[in-house]
């Protein structure tokens, strides 16, 4: 099941200049790491294989994580737990409440078809994910990829990838998003049945669960787009919507041929937000590998629950007047005020790569280094992210070239980063893979996945790693701040 940023999937080697003058880690400020032991989501109650994380979300207080997993040798499905209580549930049952009888074709049908890409709703009653079974609802004919809806209230489960009178999209869904009291469900769809004069090209829908009403998002200047979208988020109050697209017909003026970040405000049409501090668009990214030419936009969109703030990930150059590295970084830009800056950087600012790196035989230099998947809080303080950058915090000894990637949280009031991937002594972990997550509405809690040993031994016989939950300190400390 594919999650809300398609493209982690990929390797990232990209080619890469020799940056001089970068600040040695050594001169750059240690933080203190004063949080508690990360706390494990997917343990369940029953036995299980492997327990393989692709997308986890959280609602605002902490509590409540729904989370994507595979139990034994079954499908990828969506499970919620209950932090406090320690209780876990699948939430992507048949519809019938039983499980279909082994053997069947029904039975094979749900080993092959799977979900995923939650999407938790501010209190954590409602929660919107994607799923390929046809069994989750009665009637579910389409044979596409559909959003559904989870009532934790009431138990109950609704398709809402559908037309104003309740007709199933004839494309496949994906990237849902679900508003603060779970009205509101934003969503990108191939489907041409979803609005009049929608086609099949992939696009960002806004469906009001109370009405019925759907609407698309993504329209171009001209009445129909040309582009896909990759990645959006829905602000609490169901008013404004980021996405990610390479569609040139949006706004005025795109002419970069780089897929770009756009924010839709009720009332007030779509806008382009991944531009320079100068209000320049951004000059992609351009390198070749494997025979290809690749220019390279924005993409990993998250937008502040107030929609004040939207952060992304992107490889171009020149956003900022320092950033010149040749690097993934994520930025955030202000709406209100339109600023923009850079937040994957060491605590006090600076560049987070290295400045020196071994090249290959045609001359060109490649790294696994990125900084992406970034997550806000409500009010758009807090940044988490994933990043491979070694210089980021002093305490990681990860791998210089970036094939050991980490999760940091950036406070933007403070312009401190800390690294939360933590074992339970407190100690930087080490992980061949990290599954990005979600910062809490309250920027107290983040979720992730790994298969490092955060307790020194795997808490279950699973070989895949597991979801977690680590609370953050209530403050973010430098080592000489006191």
């Amino acid at each position: 099941m594919e999650d809300r940023h398609p493209w982690l999937g990929a390797v990232l080697a990209f080619g890469v200049l020799v940056l001089p003058g970068c600040e040695e880690p050594s001169l750059r400020p240690e933080v203190v790491w004063e949080g508690p032991a990360a706390e494990v989501v997917s343990i369940k109650e029953w036995d299980h294989r492997s327990s393989y994380n692709t997308g986890s979300d959280v609602d605002r207080s902490g509590r409540l994580v729904a989370f994507v997993a595979s139990v034994k040798d079954g499908p990828e499905g969506v499970y919620l737990r209950d932090m406090e209580r320690s209780v876990s549930r699948r939430i992507d049952v048949w519809y019938t409440g039983d499980q279909p009888a082994p053997g069947t074709r029904a039975d094979q049908q749900m080993h092959e078809l799977g979900s995923g890409s939650p999407s938790v709703s501010a209190a954590g009653r409602h929660i919107a994910f994607v799923s390929n079974s046809p069994y989750l609802v009665p009637n579910d004919t389409n044979r596409k990829g559909d959003v559904f809806v989870y009532d934790h209230a009431h138990g109950s489960l609704r398709m809402v990838s559908t037309n104003g009178e309740g007709l199933q999209a004839n494309g496949d869904s994906r990237y849902p998003s679900i508003s603060g009291d779970g009205r509101f469900v934003a969503f990108a769809s191939r489907a041409g049945n979803l609005v009049e004069g929608s086609t099949h090209a992939m696009d960002v829908y806004l469906k009001d669960r109370r009405t019925g009403r759907i609407a698309l998002i993504s329209r171009g200047l001209e009445g129909r787009r040309r582009g896909g979208i990759e990645s959006l988020q829905i602000s609490d109050d169901g008013s404004t919507i980021a996405f990610a697209s390479d569609a040139s017909d949006l706004v005025p003026d795109d002419t970069n041929r780089a897929q770009d970040v756009f924010v839709w405000e009720r009332g007030h049409g779509v806008e382009r937000v991944s531009l320079t501090s100068e209000g320049d668009q951004l000059v992609p990214f351009e390198y070749e590998e494997s025979g290809g030419s690749f220019r390279d936009g924005a993409d990993s969109v998250a937008l502040s629950g107030d929609g004040d703030v939207v952060a992304f990930a992107t490889h171009a150059n020149g956003l900022v007047p320092e950033d010149q590295n040749d690097n993934v970084d994520v930025y955030v830009r202000d709406l209100a005020s339109g600023t923009i800056e850079r937040v994957s950087e060491p605590s006090g600012g600076g560049d987070a790569y290295p400045d020196s790196r071994e090249c290959g035989n045609n001359g060109q230099c490649f790294t696994f280094i990125a900084s992406h998947s970034p997550s806000l809080s409500f009010d758009g303080r807090y940044v988490s992210f994933v990043s491979g950058a070694p210089g980021l915090e002093i305490e990681d000894r990860d791998d210089p070239q970036g094939t050991d990637e980490d999760v940091f949280v950036h406070d933007r009031e403070t312009d401190v980063t800390m690294l939360v991937h933590r074992t339970a002594r407190g100690l930087p972990a080490r992980a061949a893979n990290i599954y990005p997550g979600t910062i809490s509405g309250d920027g107290r809690s983040v979720t992730f996945g790994t298969d490092a040993l955060l307790f020194g031994k795997r808490p279950t016989a699973s070989e895949n790693g597991h979801v977690y939950l680590q609370r953050l300190p209530r403050r973010f400390r430098l080592a000489d701040s006191g």
